[in-house]
């Protein structure tokens, strides 16, 4: 090779390595990474990329409630969220200042809930040994509670196909008025009330509107059983109420815009 031609190649070379691109960077544990990279390269995998997701199991994001996505992550973190979902997805992501530190063995068997999760300790290693930062969660929350919200329109559930659209309805009209006015006789109030009239939100409680109903029903079931999720005012709200309640509503919520 020519001295000249030596000379730039080298240049080259300790220039691409003396600068990084934050906002191409795989090295999701820096905390200096732009959110919108993390939600794109981490969080996508199953929130979908702008937080629409297709998948049940998991939440739509788009157009939460900052505030309440806040909440969440740091519930996360913290593991006061310890529901088997929140434990197998998300205490990996978001970190555990007491137990992401030393080896993984001292994380699998000494930490609470830390028994050898494959996705907890995969996405613990990817985000970094401390988890996201208040930033990078304030970060998220931004960003995803920005994203424009699309309709949900993927085929209906397992449950819904055998319905019939009469069965349907019904069910719509009986979870329209249990939103609207609760249920008197069970001492459940109205969903408005927290959720607001359209139940895009209200401060610290979440948007429900457009969310799938299997991952209502799920987060209801899980409220009643007091599990995994306590001290929230959902604890008496979902105490008495029926499976067949939990799906009028959460069919009802699933297809408001």
């Amino acid at each position: 090779m020519k001295p000249l031609l030596l000379v730039i190649a080298v240049v080259a070379m300790a220039t691409s390595v003396g600068c990084v691109n934050l906002k191409r960077s795989r090295d999701l544990g820096n905390p200096n990474i732009a959110p919108e990279v993390t939600a794109v390269q981490v969080c996508s995998n199953c929130h979908g990329v702008d937080g629409n997701s297709k998948s049940p199991n998991f939440p739509r994001l788009a157009g939460q409630k900052k505030d309440y996505l806040v909440t969440q992550l740091l519930n996360f973190q913290s593991h006061a969220r310890s529901d088997q979902a929140a434990r197998d997805y998300m205490w990996g992501v978001a970190g555990f200042s007491g137990c992401n530190s030393g080896s993984y063995w001292d994380r699998v068997f000494k930490c609470p809930g830390g028994q050898g999760r494959s996705l907890d300790s995969f996405w613990g290693g990817v985000i970094g040994a401390h988890g996201l930062t208040k930033d990078q969660i304030d970060g998220l929350a931004d960003y995803f509670s920005q994203q424009p919200v699309i309709k949900h329109s993927g085929l209906p559930d397992f449950q819904e196909m055998f319905m019939g659209r009469a069965k349907r309805e019904q069910s719509l009209a009986a979870g329209k008025a249990i939103y609207e006015n609760g249920i008197a006789e069970k001492k459940i109030p109205a969903c408005h009330v927290c959720h607001g009239p359209d139940a895009h939100g209200l401060a610290a409680f979440p948007r429900t509107a457009s969310q799938h109903s299997a991952y209502i029903e799920k987060q209801l079931a899980i409220f009643k059983s007091n599990v995994g999720r306590p001290h929230t005012p959902m604890e008496q709200v979902a105490r008495d109420i029926s499976k067949k309640e939990m799906r009028d509503v959460a069919l009802y919520l699933e297809s408001l815009p």
